[in-house]
């Protein structure tokens, strides 16, 4: 009879590990994508700002301070920076926040995006190509912003830990009901075992069974 109970036990916290894996795996792969993609669309929202505040005169890129759309591009160190690169790739405008200078990029096609994930650097970057059109004035420049994964993968460490936590413990209940319901239901079981093991032990007889 135990070794029924152990069993049923057994295939029971198995089916249950495999549901609670199963299920924070597939849910945490699903926060990863959209999160990434709301970083995406972030990013590219932070360009269109960007672009709309920029303004060319003569060999200069202008941008006011208080144009500026997002304070830390401002702020040195910040983890969030920007940079315009012209056709020699040459830097034409960067932002108050930027401290390494570094390479100037690829160039991009007027109209392309890229969007890249450095894991070694611990960065996102995204960038676009554009045409600047003036009267007298049509240049090919590249926009890049680059944002630190800090912050993107503490809030990935948080919400992961909270998905685990709230997984195990319904899985720890529902394996505490499932004790309950496998000793209740093997009850009956054991009582007849009990019978069973008495007659063959001579004290009990077959007129107690049923």
């Amino acid at each position: 009879m135990n070794s029924i109970r152990l069993r049923l036990l057994f295939v029971s916290l198995l089916i249950l590990l495999a549901f609670v894996l199963i299920t924070g795996f597939a849910l945490q792969k699903a926060d990863d994508a959209s999160a990434l993609q709301a970083q995406q669309e972030r990013m590219r929202g932070l360009v269109y700002a960007l672009l709309g505040a920029i303004e060319i005169d003569g060999d200069a890129f202008l941008l006011n301070a208080g144009e500026v759309p997002e304070p830390r591009l401002s702020t040195p160190g910040s983890g969030l920076e920007a940079r315009v690169i012209d056709a020699d790739k040459t830097v034409a405008w960067q932002s108050g926040s930027t401290l390494d200078t570094g390479q100037a990029g690829i160039m991009l096609a007027p109209g392309q995006w890229s969007f890249e994930t450095d894991e070694n650097g611990g960065r996102f970057e995204t960038a676009f190509g554009f045409r600047w059109l003036a009267e007298s004035d049509n240049r090919q420049f590249t926009i890049r912003v680059s944002e630190s994964m800090q912050d993107f993968q503490e809030r990935e460490s948080t919400f992961q830990r909270n998905l685990w936590l709230w997984l195990l413990i319904p899985a720890g209940l529902l394996l505490v009901i499932q004790l309950v319901v496998l000793a209740w239901v093997t009850r009956p079981l054991k009582a007849l075992a009990d019978e069973v093991r008495g007659i063959e032990q001579g004290r009990n007889d077959l007129s107690r069974i049923g």
